[in-house]
């Protein structure tokens, strides 16, 4: 009676770490490509990439919006990261000149930054207004106290001043 809970209990463990893996396989993968080529990347070629059937992914992500959605909020958390980062350089006007540089550098590096941030998609809206404008908004009135920083230039220029170096959806400008 005792060996039936055992094994059983056994099996669930190793099925659920076999599930965390691949899904951990298939969120990276999908990071890679999508930084790569952009928020374009099929079901077929993650899974091609992964090296796993495509029922496995589908397994893990109900559809495309789900794995993009797990996949654009860790973009929104690195880009809040960065503006943290960049939040605490001791010169308000180095801050935001390491908040603009910082994320540029991370948008070349990751194609999918860039049109999730300028997506029209709600969520993402959502997601820049809560975890980015708090830091961003920090910055700029930091950088506007010193009397370094144009008094009209606010947090809602910040993405403004990164359209206008030249991001666009395509690595180069």
């Amino acid at each position: 009676m005792s060996a039936t809970p055992t094994v059983s209990g056994s099996d669930a463990p190793r099925a659920r770490k076999d599930a965390v893996r691949n899904r951990a396989i298939l969120l990276e993968t999908a990071d890679r490509l999508i930084a790569i080529r952009g928020l374009d990347v099929t079901f077929h070629q993650l899974a091609a990439a992964a090296g796993m059937g495509v029922g496995t992914v589908y397994r893990h992500f109900a559809d495309k919006e789900a794995l993009l959605g797990a996949l654009i909020e860790q973009r929104f958390d690195t880009a809040r990261d960065i503006m943290l980062a960049a939040e605490q350089v001791a010169d308000p006007i180095e801050a935001l000149r390491a908040a603009i540089v910082r994320t540029c550098e991370y948008h070349f590096s990751d194609r999918a930054l860039w049109q999730a941030m300028m997506s029209a998609a709600k969520r993402n809206q959502e997601l820049a207004r809560e975890r980015l404008l708090p830091v961003i908004t920090r910055i700029v009135a930091r950088a506007r106290a010193s009397g370094r920083l144009r008094d009209d230039f606010t947090a809602t220029d910040f993405p403004m001043s990164l359209f206008n170096l030249g991001l666009s959806d395509s690595p180069g400008g």
